[in-house]
């Protein structure tokens, strides 16, 4: 071999070493190597409480697991991980994001206030860091501070179609200038003008100002999503209460059916399809739909309320007394909850407000949101054992113990895990 041969082989060589080097260190390998990993995998490889992979500073891989983790609703185990990610990389505004609704999720609102107002005071000039802590305050129903923190996230970036969409949600629950909130859903349908939702929620607010221009927008919805079921159903509420009852009727009615077709268990399209009927007068028609809306929703006013009118027209007492008995302890129920909710959000520190509204949700078979302010109320997870457990008892006291079960075992799986956890831990070595 001559000279020249010997230092294309050795440049060669090189070439080939620096590759292999290289390439499992890429930021594309290393997507790839995960999305061929399973959640357990992901979560062994990142050790107990992200350790291992923090030691190795590998945040996508801390980032990717927290994610897949609150996607299971095990948002205690993803916490510590995604802290440890955001450690490692304190710019990112998706890490900041996923760490803010973890901590939330884990009953820790002010730690997800001062991580993100500490990434703003880190990033001023950043309109996603705005963004992310006016959602928050949105979420927290702070309203004029969410307000506050949206309005310069679209100063920072009026391109910035999540913000816009944000305010309009801002002002919308918090402001009663309409042409502000208009601005705002205008501002984020231009900006995405795929996005349905964005869609939906501008041809809402011109339903009651521009009525033609509405329609135009919610059949520009249709378009986009022709079988997504709450498309349909808007659109045939937009038909019911657009102020031409009779000639839209039987539209609304057909808009109803398609909804139904794409989601049978809906209770708010049966509703809209018994409201349809009733408009045009098919009475008897109405009391199936009608019905289903009424049992598929066990806190919907509307259609029990319809029910007994109906029963009345068609001459049956009995029934109509029945609907107007389920129909009055359904306003009972919702009232205390709205006085119980209110008190809740105006005083959150107030253990004992949150600890009340917890019991009556659960006793009425609201599980997520019993599971919320039971979490607020013991300032635990809403995953940890105690949590669980309360929301449980809760629940039987209620009857409803199909619910219950479930929620005691996932209490004891919960206990089972932390000790053997625990006593892994004790053990030296390991």
């Amino acid at each position: 071999m001559n000279r020249r041969s010997g230092l294309r082989l050795a440049l060669a060589l090189g070439a080939f070493v620096l590759l292999a080097w290289a390439i499992p260190r890429h930021p594309a390998y290393q997507r790839w190597r995960r999305s061929r990993l399973t959640l357990a995998q992901m979560t062994q490889a990142c050790g107990p409480n992200g350790d291992a992979a923090a030691r190795e500073g590998d945040y996508p891989l801390l980032y990717a697991t927290g994610l897949g983790l609150n996607a299971q609703k095990q948002f205690a185990q993803s916490l510590p991980l995604l802290l440890k990610a955001v450690q490692l990389n304190p710019d990112a505004p998706a890490f900041r994001d996923a760490l803010a609704q973890t901590q939330v999720a884990n009953g820790q609102t002010d730690e997800a206030f001062q991580q993100l107002s500490q990434f703003v005071g880190t990033h001023p000039n950043l309109a996603s860091a705005h963004l992310l802590l006016g959602k928050l305050y949105l979420a927290t129903h702070s309203g004029p501070r969410a307000q506050q923190e949206l309005e310069r996230a679209v100063a920072l970036d009026a391109n910035l179609a999540e913000g816009w969409a944000a305010l309009a949600g801002a002002r919308g629950e918090f402001s009663a200038d309409k042409r502000s909130v208009l601005e705002a859903a205008t501002r984020a349908a231009a900006l995405r003008p795929t996005n349905v939702d964005d869609q939906l929620r501008l041809a809402s607010l011109l339903a009651e100002q521009s009525p033609d221009e509405a329609r135009a927008v919610y059949e520009r919805a249709l378009a986009l999503a022709p079988d997504r079921a709450d498309a349909h159903r808007a659109f045939a509420r937009y038909l019911l209460d657009s102020g031409r009852p009779l000639e839209q009727a039987a539209q609304a009615e057909a808009e109803a059916r398609l909804a139904r077709a794409l989601d049978a268990r809906s209770p708010q399209a049966s509703l809209l399809l018994g409201l349809s009927l009733t408009r045009r007068r098919a009475y008897a028609d109405a009391i199936e739909p009608l019905t289903l809306a009424a049992q598929g929703d066990v806190f919907d006013t509307v259609a029990p309320h319809n029910l007994a009118t109906l029963y009345r027209r068609l001459n049956r007492p009995k029934e109509a007394r029945q609907w107007q008995t389920v129909w009055q302890g359904r306003q009972a129920y919702l009232s205390e909850r709205l006085r119980l909710r209110s008190n809740a959000l105006a005083r959150p520190q107030d253990r004992a407000r949150s600890g009340r509204l917890a019991r009556l949700l659960a006793r009425h078979g609201e599980v997520e949101e019993a599971l919320r302010y039971q979490s607020l109320a013991q300032g635990q997870p809403p995953d940890a054992p105690a949590v669980l457990l309360g929301v449980a008892n809760d629940l039987m006291q209620g009857g409803f113990r199909d619910l219950a079960v479930p929620l005691a075992e996932r209490a004891h799986q919960r206990k089972n895990r932390s000790a053997s956890e625990a006593g892994r831990v004790s053990k030296p070595g390991l």
